[in-house]
């Protein structure tokens, strides 16, 4: 499945470390110490006060204090990155299968007295085969006040500042690098960012170029909770919005960027249209991941609690538009409970538009995100859905005897290895998908504290499809066959963009897993595995 954002692979190395007595000196033993890199006190076992996760802290609410101790534990990550922040792990291993990643917790803290160190992690994983180590945490601080603390310690660094790479949809996020070290920002929806500190190789790639610092470098003034007095209440002018979706449909967006900058990947441009908001103030941004995919944030109101009412008024925007592709007037954006965004997506014969309502950077904002497949993704739009024939049952039957005997007498010669995956070619029935392997792997599991490692050998088949009709279609069908085919138990997981179907049968004398996936987010995929279930 292709996909926007990265994907890691997973990194096997465990390594060790030796502790020091009390290296926080909160004279709490290291040995009995939860967090020897954090000052704290004993009825916290060493570790600082926290009131867990708060809402956004703005500049003037930290303290001094604060601020030196913030800036003393970024040093300290920063100098733990040549030894993989060997000294900064706490508990087990936490290996995420589908991502291939590793992760561990911290035993530091960027802000103690306001982080949740649930929420610090140390990540490992590698990128085009070069290993990625990276701390991350989620602090209730706003990015530019971040960068604002921090300005000192990165020009003594040598970190300059860079285009942000994989966060297409954040204007607010920013970036910063030297020869050692990477930090990245990105702002959240619920308020506050997450910091990223590591050794992350694709900020050396030739796409991301150093931008300069223009950015201000003072704090600026906290967004207010009420809204400014109103001459207007339109959150944004018909008229601007109708020309905004035409020019979107026509892929002419960076035409509007001020100065007639030619805009480089992952750089976000202020544009000509006309400003909104309340006070009509809020511009209209710009942002590209590549040629073909781009974002166009609008900013329509500094008052958060505007985010229903924002909606209400974009869809009936939506309803009367006569931009150029008609698809637009069947936008209905509804509420997800679990990103707390209003959203709707659509696809047609030469790409597709995501359309959010979101509350990011202090304001309710209007995201589109616009793909244009290519030449080559167009032509496969004709292509023949794969055919589920009248022998699939048979083609599933062959699949499990071979399953509950290894793969052994289908597996042929090796084509490539995502750690811990290897995948080898296949006699296997492909039941009409386009890429069929045995894959060899392994299974994780931590029971009392030890992680324990199972090889696992299981068939996979997966496609990828520019139209979810056809993805929904293949997925549904293959779901059918399962089920006429065998008796057994089932789960699914029924989301719009995201549907999992596992189904488990008897068959001579095992219990077979077969895995049903069907994705739809920057691309549409259907995938099946089939396993011994664990």
């Amino acid at each position: 499945m292709k996909k926007t954002f990265f994907i890691l692979s997973l990194l096997v190395s465990v390594f060790s470390y030796s502790q020091v007595n009390d290296e926080d000196k909160d004279g709490i033993p290291d040995s009995e110490d939860l967090c020897p890199l954090a000052a704290g006190n004993i009825t916290n076992k060493g570790c600082p006060s926290n009131d867990g996760d708060k809402t956004v802290i703005l500049s003037g609410e930290l303290t001094e204090q604060d601020k030196k101790t913030f800036i003393a534990n970024f040093q300290k990550v920063l100098s733990h990155i040549p030894a993989k922040f060997q000294k900064l792990k706490a508990g087990e291993e936490d290996w995420d299968i589908t991502n291939r990643i590793s992760w561990f917790k911290s035993n530091l803290q960027l802000f103690p007295s306001y982080t949740d160190k649930s929420k610090t992690q140390l990540m490992y994983g590698t990128y085009s085969g070069k290993s990625v180590i990276s701390f991350i945490e989620n602090a209730p601080v706003d990015v530019n006040t971040i960068v604002d603390i921090l300005w000192p310690v990165l020009k003594q660094k040598g970190m300059v500042e860079v285009n942000t790479k994989f966060v297409m949809d954040d204007p607010a996020a920013r970036s910063f690098r030297s020869k050692d070290a990477v930090l990245q920002i990105n702002s959240v929806a619920t308020g506050g960012s997450t910091l990223s500190i590591g050794k992350i190789p694709y900020y050396y790639e030739s796409d991301v170029k150093p931008i300069g610092l223009a950015k201000s470098k003072s704090p600026g003034k906290p967004v207010s909770s009420t809204p400014p007095p109103q001459v207007n209440t339109l959150f944004i002018e018909p008229s601007v919005f109708e020309d905004l979706l035409e020019t979107v449909c026509k892929n002419s967006v960076h035409l509007k960027i001020k100065d007639k900058i030619q805009p480089l990947d992952n750089v976000v441009y202020t544009t000509s249209f006309p400003t909104n908001g309340y006070k009509r103030n809020l511009p209209v941004l710009y942002k590209q991941a590549n040629k073909n995919n781009f974002s166009t944030i609008i900013g329509l109101s500094e008052n958060l609690t505007d985010l229903d009412k924002a909606a209400n008024y974009i869809n009936s925007l939506f309803v009367k538009v006569s931009a150029c592709n008609k698809t637009y007037r069947t936008f209905k954006l509804t509420f997800d409970a679990t990103t707390g965004k209003y959203a709707d997506v659509s696809a047609w014969g030469d790409g597709g538009m995501f359309v959010y309502i979101e509350k990011e950077n202090g304001l309710v904002q209007l995201r589109i995100n616009k793909i244009n497949y290519t030449e080559e993704e167009k032509k496969n739009i004709n292509k023949p859905a794969p055919s589920i024939v009248h022998t699939a049952c048979n083609d599933m039957e062959i699949i499990l005897k071979e399953c509950i005997l290894g793969f052994k007498n289908v597996k042929g010669s090796f084509v490539k290895k995502e750690t811990p995956a290897s995948y080898y070619n296949t006699s296997l029935p492909a039941l009409g998908f386009e890429k069929i392997f045995v894959v060899e792997s392994m299974n994780i599991d931590i029971q009392n504290g030890e992680v324990n490692r199972k090889p696992v050998i299981y068939y996979s088949a997966d496609q990828d499809f520019t139209s979810s009709e056809e993805a929904l279609k293949i997925y549904d069908k293959i779901k059918a066959v399962v089920k006429q085919c065998f008796s057994g138990s089932a789960n699914s997981t029924d989301d719009k963009n995201q549907k999992i179907y596992e189904f488990f049968t008897d068959y001579k004398g095992k219990k077979i897993r077969i895995t049903i996936i069907y994705l739809n987010f920057f691309s549409s995929s259907v995938s099946v595995s089939v396993k011994l279930a664990d």
